[in-house]
């Protein structure tokens, strides 16, 4: 009986180790499926429109851009009923998806039935294919949408490379001249830190010629910054902002019409207008892409973004697919599942972490997710090296003071509201050497030689077009005396993953 209740002990201490929610566990997600993954290898190439609008002529010259853009494939679907199409979408495994929606049709709660679908394409809770919203407050700006971004991709118009930030402040300053970017070479920086309230805020951004990125920092709500710039005023302003980027931070500002206020612990139901939609009047001032949140979101998000972007040079797709990458790492589970507004229910978070990660996942593109406006820029500051050796997978990452000038090393996911740092590595590895990494065995962060405590450890497997990806992170308590990622002369992180055949 002893004997018994021993097994059973170590049992249930091996399984809470495996817990999401346990902090100082290491939890792995894996290993990956014998089975064919998502996308294909051949699936890299393939480019594929996802729709209900696909016989409404009023569409058509969406269809027509996209189509030269190399979408030869069309998947469409009837609206509330898209499990066919996901099951088409299963069997091509396609890369890249554009999705053609009316403004109407798009709100958090689809959103994130989207999300879960796209990951269930293949065993490993990773989203599966990366894409962007094609939409509009008409077909007609729909279609000017995605014609200025083919204009930019054929060549007809280069993006500048200086970015402006903005936001309402209680001191304002600017505009600033321009200054070099941190880390991205060749780019500039400019800010506009405004009053609250601005009335004239879109005249002076239009007074700021040669902008390639705009970024907006603040608080938000589906028709605008807070004492910032709304929806209507930059759509009435005329302000022309192509061929710009836009990034932006405040929450709500990538609503397009329902969205969910929640009172007295409850949700309700509500929609903002399409020519007060803060995103759709960016989609009608002519920007090539934006990335915005339909939910209460993080602005820190914005900058992993927009420094993705500017350090790889990939495709828009990837950047917010690297976004929901860090969902998936972050949430710690074998299986993506994501919160629900439901009206009159109350709030549908499981505790903090549940909020900021769906925080992240409510993140979108808005534009085609193959457009790659932007040359590489700058250093990955999260390379790292690996090696097998007798004790597995063995992935080491070196870095001196310079890491914290990047925001990749910023997390908010595991910040408990607020925010901290992580170090956050991918290893390509070839699909066979993938398929050996069977759990994670130890790992170690030194700063300036002196071990450094980390909590929420994990490790996750990912096939993306026939090869494999190793996904770790370890994130810094918030409660640490200094910020674990500055102050230091020298960081290491070894990380040893178990293998097996």
């Amino acid at each position: 009986m002893r004997l018994a209740l021993i097994v059973m002990l170590l049992v249930a201490s091996s399984l809470a180790k495996n817990q999401p929610e346990d902090a100082g566990a290491a939890v792995f997600l894996g290993p990956l499926s014998a089975k064919l993954g998502a996308p294909s290898a051949d699936g890299l190439r393939m480019r594929v429109i996802l729709t209900a609008v696909a016989d409404d002529p009023a569409w058509k010259g969406v269809f027509e851009t996209l189509r030269a853009r190399g979408y030869d494939k069309v998947i469409s679907y009837k609206v509330g009923k898209v499990a066919a199409a996901f099951r088409e979408l299963k069997r091509l495994r396609p890369a890249y998806v554009a999705v053609v929606i009316p403004h109407d049709q798009l709100d958090v709660n689809w959103h994130f039935d989207f999300l879960e679908r796209a990951a269930k394409l293949d065993g490993d809770p990773f989203v599966d294919f990366a894409f962007g919203y094609i939409t509009g407050a008409t077909p007609a700006e729909a279609t000017a949408f995605v014609r200025g971004i083919a204009a930019v991709a054929a060549g007809k118009k280069k993006l500048p490379r200086t970015i402006v930030e903005f936001a309402p402040v209680p001191k304002p300053y600017g505009p600033t001249r321009a200054a070099p970017h941190k880390v991205a070479k060749g780019w500039t920086t400019r800010g506009l830190w405004h009053k609250h309230d601005d009335q004239d805020i879109a005249q002076r951004l239009s007074k700021l010629k040669g902008v390639g990125i705009y970024r907006a920092s603040g608080h938000g709500m589906p028709d605008g910054i807070d004492h910032g710039l709304s929806g209507r005023a930059l759509r009435e302003s005329g302000l022309q902002m192509h061929p710009a980027l836009y990034f932006s931070g405040p929450c709500y500002c990538g609503v397009t019409s329902r969205w969910f206020r929640y009172r007295n612990g409850q949700a309700k139901e509500e929609r903002v207008a399409p020519e007060d939609s803060f995103v759709l009047s960016l989609i009608r001032a002519g920007t090539t892409g934006v990335f915005a949140g339909l939910d209460p979101d993080r602005g820190e998000t914005n900058h992993h973004e927009m420094e993705h972007v500017l350090v790889t040079g990939e495709p828009l797709g990837l950047a917010s697919k690297a976004t929901y990458d860090d969902v998936v790492v972050a949430y710690r589970r074998k299986a993506l599942e994501l919160p629900e507004h439901r009206p009159g229910k109350g709030w549908p978070f499981r505790d903090i972490h549940d909020q900021m990660i769906s925080g992240a996942a409510c993140r979108a593109l808005f534009g085609d997710p193959t457009f790659a406006p932007v040359a590489a820029a700058g250093e990955d500051p999260f390379r790292a090296e690996h090696a097998w050796t007798k004790k597995g997978l063995e992935v080491v990452w070196k870095r001196g003071s310079d890491v914290g000038k990047y925001w990749a090393p910023v997390d908010v996911l595991r910040g408990e509201g607020g925010w901290t740092h992580r170090i956050r590595l991918r290893v390509d590895l070839s699909l066979e050497d993938a398929r050996r990494v069977t759990g994670c065995r130890s790992v170690v962060v030194t700063k300036d030689g002196e071990t450094v405590p980390h909590i929420y450890a994990t490790a996750a497997v990912e096939e993306w077009g026939g090869e494999g990806r190793v996904h770790l992170m370890v994130v810094f308590s918030r409660h640490l005396k200094k910020k674990a990622l500055w102050g230091g002369r020298s960081y290491e992180a070894r990380f040893v993953l178990r293998a097996g055949r």
